[in-house]
């Protein structure tokens, strides 16, 4: 792997990176079509050469404002599958973080994934074979807002889906439409 990591100006940082990996039994997830429901999944593992390019840019303003733009484009060159089950080529994030006074922290993500292919079971009148099918790119957004009343207790609430819609990032398995998540954390 290599990179370049620098600052353009007093506010804005770049990090670049190529990276090559050999990996050895990587895991896929793929349907389960022995389950009568098609919600189950089997893991496979496959001898794959990948090849990913990050690159990302962030300005921050004091310790206010801190905003992060970056993705990243995988290649996989597979040795017996015919695709990266569920895994998306692409993918971008855009995160802002507003910082009020070291009490309150609002997060915004913005996130993009490519498609993705699965693995979907055919069946003819006497053959049943294995078709690679695609899934939608998704994009979606969260919003976070946490409350430090001091630096060992803290309140959060994270509203999730903001797109309020139900997408596949599993093949059957649709994601939860709008959602909030509510807590305390406490350090001791």
């Amino acid at each position: 792997y290599g990179g370049i990591k620098g600052s353009i100006s007093k506010n804005v940082s770049y990090n670049t990176r190529s990276a090559y990996n050999r990996i050895q039994d990587m895991h896929f997830f793929v349907n389960d079509n022995n389950d009568f429901f098609k919600k189950g999944f089997n893991t496979i593992y496959e001898d794959v050469n990948l090849w990913n390019v990050h690159g990302e840019l962030q300005f921050q303003s004091e310790e206010k404002i801190k905003v992060i733009a970056k993705g990243d484009y995988n290649m996989y060159d597979l040795k017996n599958e015919l695709k990266p089950w569920h895994k998306p080529l692409w993918q971008t994030t855009l995160t802002v973080n507003y910082n009020l006074k070291n009490k309150i922290i609002a997060t915004v993500d913005i996130f993009v994934f490519g498609k993705r292919s699965t693995r979907t079971l055919q069946t003819d009148s006497l053959v049943s074979v294995f078709v690679p099918t695609e899934l939608k790119a998704v994009i979606d957004a969260n919003i976070g807002l946490e409350y430090r009343y001091s630096k060992k207790l803290s309140a959060f609430l994270n509203f999730n889906n903001l797109g309020f819609k139900r997408y596949m990032i599993w093949n059957n398995y649709p994601t939860q439409k709008f959602n909030f998540l509510a807590g305390v954390t406490m350090v001791f």
